[in-house]
């Protein structure tokens, strides 16, 4: 039996759908997603999924070929710079399930329009992209609201932060927040908010001060060479993305995390902050990320 397959509608149906569910996968995972990354890696995968029709492997082997793919595509769109490697296997089983999750909803709004429809109802080919566009619309909705649900049972996660500087050890109560998504641009180490007044038990006071200057940049040059070495400056913005600003953030000796019964060394800058958070009970706000 004889297929006939148009190139060009090939292409832009799964480019489509790699960056749609490379979008999805990004706000599932709490991560940024580069649009120039993005469509790069849709791109080649686009271009993989018209190569893929003349390959001569099958079963296994193809199977093999297409994980390798995939993980090739999660660390171009995904993957920051000095991350541990096995965070792709992370990447690359969300951006699967995604992608299960909108090819089964697609299926089902596909198969439940042809049955509502008459036979003369139901589009012409000539409306297949038509068609293609508002399925992917309505599918792309669905599982963004799983995903915000997703996010809303990791949001409401406590765990308890331990710190270690100079013999000295701190433990805070802390609040795992998906919205914080602060990080080092240099190391690319996550960065966690912390109540000011506990910072102060914790943090040298000539660092405080400088985080409290009025001429950041200024206060931080002046520090002594040891001090200066384990701070960075880190942007920041509002929620809305309309206000931006520079945090100083410090880094400890030892970080860890408890949740439950379990019990994770990290690797984290600190930014004092006056933290509305205090008044509930916690002094910390612990990206998602260090979770996973």
């Amino acid at each position: 039996m004889e297929y006939e397959v148009y190139g060009d509608l090939l292409f832009l149906v799964n480019f489509s759908m790699d960056f749609l569910a490379f979008y999805l996968c990004s706000r599932l995972l709490h991560r940024p997603l580069s649009p120039v990354r993005g469509i790069l890696a849709a791109t080649l995968g686009a271009l993989y999924a018209i190569a893929a029709l003349f390959s001569p492997l099958r079963g296994l082997p193809a199977l093999a070929v297409d994980l390798a793919v995939c993980l090739l595509l999660c660390c171009i769109a995904m993957l920051r710079r000095g991350e541990h490697p096995l965070q792709l296997l992370r990447l690359g089983g969300a951006y699967l399930l995604i992608s299960a999750l909108l090819g089964g909803v697609m299926t089902l709004l596909s198969s439940q329009l042809n049955r509502t429809l008459s036979p003369d109802a139901l589009p012409r080919e000539s409306d297949g992209m038509g068609v293609f566009s508002l399925l992917a619309s309505l599918a792309a909705a669905v599982v963004w609201l799983l995903c915000r649900v997703v996010r809303r049972t990791r949001a409401t996660q406590t765990v308890t932060l331990q710190i270690t500087e100079n013999d000295n050890v701190l433990t805070l109560p802390a609040l795992c927040d998906s919205g914080n998504l602060l990080r080092d641009p240099i190391s690319a180490r996550p960065v966690i908010p912390i109540d000011a007044h506990n910072a102060r038990r914790i943090i040298p006071e000539a660092v405080l001060q400088s985080a409290a200057a009025e001429h950041l940049t200024d206060a931080v040059a002046a520090l002594p060479p040891e001090l200066a070495r384990r701070v960075r400056l880190v942007p920041a913005k509002s929620a809305l993305g309309a206000h931006s600003t520079l945090l100083l953030a410090w880094l400890p000796e030892h970080l860890s995390l408890q949740s439950g019964k379990s019990h994770r060394e990290i690797s984290a800058y600190l930014a004092p902050l006056p933290l509305n958070t205090a008044a509930r009970g916690f002094c910390a706000i612990i990206p998602s990320e260090l979770l996973s």
